[in-house]
């Protein structure tokens, strides 16, 4: 008797421990979930997260168009960070004159979005005049690329997996490209002609090179009111095209097409024998095209209804 009921404690211990450890092992599972950042959008249609960097809050606007992170260069004391005198070039909107930007790079100790720590240690400082009241600096790819995150724009989300995530399959992918510069874009058509487009969450709407498209036989008007910023925060004239047919990845949508001048920017990216890149996609179409950024696998995903 005494040695079948040892033996019962035994075998209910066993039982315990072995529900204990997939219960654990559950938990464990269970608790592997991706971190979901809610966008906030503001009067331009550009998307901002709260950030903290060297431990101060603020806000930067979410631009998957800046290949890195840049903070408004009249920021820099609040978060600590002393001036540097050894400026490196960099490209924007604008022409050959225009469109030069004269950047520096600083190291921060701490860097995070929404609480969530990215290992990306520098960030590039210049003037950024032209952003919205409130705006502190712009989140470039180095950080989204860093964080493997994807970006649903239709819905403002910003997810950033658990490493062990396994991804679902999606319907329809598109490749994102790289160039020599670091700007991520993808093939598209506009009414039947290919074209290359940046992914550029920093601009509300898209837009293209005005020479580039009369180039391959589009015709503008000039847009009665809009104008845009170039590189140095100075209002450019707006092109209007006809309403044009935006193809991507078989998915397809009538586009309302901004022109201006982007000539500087398009001819530092547009080397020999790499396709021709000949403006950016904003969040408008992105947001109708139901686009997702997925930065882990360089691709685009777009769900097919």
């Amino acid at each position: 008797m005494t040695m079948n009921s040892n033996r019962q404690k035994r075998q209910q211990i066993t039982k315990s421990l072995g529900l204990w450890l997939i219960a654990a092992l559950f938990t464990t599972i269970s608790a592997a979930q991706p971190t979901v950042i809610k966008l906030n959008k503001n009067n331009e249609g550009n998307y901002w997260v709260n950030v903290t960097i060297n431990q101060q809050p603020a806000q930067f606007i979410l631009d998957t168009g800046a290949t890195g992170s840049v903070i408004d260069s009249s920021m820099l004391s609040t978060f600590a960070l002393p001036p540097k005198k050894e400026a490196q070039s960099g490209t924007g909107f604008g022409d050959e004159t225009s469109s030069q930007i004269q950047t520096d790079t600083l190291t921060l100790s701490q860097f995070s979005i929404s609480g969530v720590t990215t290992s990306v240690k520098t960030i590039y400082t210049h003037p950024l005049a032209h952003l919205p009241e409130g705006i502190s600096g712009l989140i470039g790819q180095d950080v989204l690329v860093d964080l493997n995150a994807k970006l649903e724009v239709a819905n403002a989300l910003l997810i950033i997996p658990d490493n062990n995530e396994i991804d679902e399959f999606e319907n329809i992918q598109v490749p994102i490209q790289t160039s020599p510069m670091g700007f991520h874009y993808i093939s598209a058509t506009l009414d039947g002609s290919a074209i290359s487009l940046i992914l550029d969450t920093g601009a509300p709407q898209m837009v293209l090179d005005g020479q580039t498209l009369k180039e391959m036989g589009f015709k503008s008007t000039p847009h009665p009111t809009a104008t845009t910023i170039d590189a140095n925060g100075n209002e450019m004239p707006l092109h209007l095209l006809p309403p044009a047919t935006l193809s991507v990845g078989g998915v397809t949508m009538m586009a309302d097409v901004m022109l201006t001048d982007m000539s500087g920017l398009m001819n530092a990216l547009n080397q020999s024998n790499e396709p021709k890149i000949v403006g950016v996609l904003g969040n408008t179409e992105m947001t109708k095209l139901g686009i997702t950024i997925d930065f882990k696998n360089q691709k685009l995903i777009l769900k097919s209804d």
